[in-house]
């Protein structure tokens, strides 16, 4: 059994740049900060026999920060909404190694977003998704390995329902 804990740090971002809005001309200075949040991850891998593992992950990322998109310029600042909420990740997958070159895998995962129905914007239309994977790695030599991966993501449309006074 192999248990994997990670963690990533917070980032904080500051933009600049140059835009347009209807309360500002275009090439008007604008700038606004974001922090991505903290995630953990956890992962479990299983050795069921000499050429079998199951593998488990969960991750959490704290979204909950993101309250709303604030883009200061002179005049009105430019404030979007966000509310997000904690998003999180499952997977369940396997590993076969089918001989001592060739080893096959494959998994599925779910993930939930974290945008909420009531603040999904066309900027970013997420929703939850269903991931389905399958690879496969081949040792060429003892220096030199051929790694290949397929992920498809099914994700349904996410309903937008803005106010008519939305930025």
């Amino acid at each position: 059994t192999e248990i994997g804990l990670g963690f990533r740090s917070s980032i904080h971002h500051k933009l600049e740049g140059d835009g347009f809005s209807p309360f500002h001309a275009a090439g008007t200075p604008m700038s606004g900060k974001f922090d991505s949040p903290e995630i953990v991850t956890l992962g479990i891998r299983q050795a069921v026999s000499e050429n079998l593992s199951l593998l488990a992950g969960v991750e959490w990322a704290n979204w909950s920060r993101f309250k709303e998109l604030r883009i200061v310029a002179p005049g009105p600042d430019l404030v979007t909404p966000e509310d997000w909420k904690d998003s999180w990740y499952f997977s369940l997958g396997g590993e076969y190694a089918y001989s001592d070159a060739l080893t096959l895998r494959a998994g599925a995962a779910y993930e939930k977003s974290p945008v909420p129905d009531a603040t999904r914007t066309p900027r970013v239309p997420d929703n939850d998704r269903f991931w389905l994977s399958a690879g496969a790695s081949y040792k060429i030599n003892d220096t030199m390995t051929a790694h290949m991966a397929y992920s498809h993501v099914f994700m349904d449309d996410g309903d937008i329902n803005l106010p008519a006074s939305f930025p």
